[in-house]
């Protein structure tokens, strides 16, 4: 297991399983006058999880989020240090995100984010739509359901919603129309 630090915001990676195309990083803390503790699902998207990715170097930003301790808990009851993170998603640190307040959390045992930053050569995992432009990662689910999701607002186009109505006529035996 390595990490990944930035050496001024004090954002840790942690890199817990790779592949032959991606290695997948896992956000698990923060550091707060010297201590470690770990970041709430809450509220968390991707739009955050690709101010983190960014932070630390990968400019490619997010191709997804873990939420429910995916990689199960860090041991105990995790000291939480950052809750309901609310990113625009052009900070440049998570530092400028508003949140509840270091600290400050109603969160449980099994609520540490992951995130998973894109690397080149990422596609999207299963089940996900990669976004025109801005190079990120959304669920299929996300896809055209009138919520701009993509920072580059590609998953709500037209082009990618417009749907085809087939209407099928049934004609009472023996006359064709």
């Amino acid at each position: 297991m390595s990490c990944i630090c930035g050496e001024i915001s004090h954002v840790c990676l942690v890199s817990v399983e790779s592949d032959h195309t991606y290695t997948l990083y896992l956000w698990r803390d923060i550091t707060l006058f010297g201590e470690w503790g770990s970041v709430c699902d809450d509220l968390f998207d991707l739009r955050d999880a690709g101010v983190v990715c960014r932070e630390l170097g990968f400019t490619l930003g997010a191709a997804e989020y873990l939420s429910h301790s995916h990689y199960g808990p860090s041991g105990g009851t995790p000291m939480y240090l950052v809750d309901d993170l609310q990113c625009l998603g052009n900070e440049t640190s998570i530092r400028e995100c508003s949140f509840n307040g270091w600290g400050v959390h109603d969160c449980g045992a099994e609520e540490e984010v992951g995130v998973v930053c894109r690397v080149p050569g990422l596609d999207c995992a299963p089940n996900h739509w990669p976004c025109d432009f801005s190079r990120e990662c959304i669920p299929i689910a996300f896809l055209c359901d009138h919520v701009a999701d993509c920072d580059d607002g590609s998953d709500e186009e037209p082009t990618h919603c417009h749907v085809i109505h087939l209407t099928t006529l049934v004609c009472p035996k023996n006359q064709n129309r």
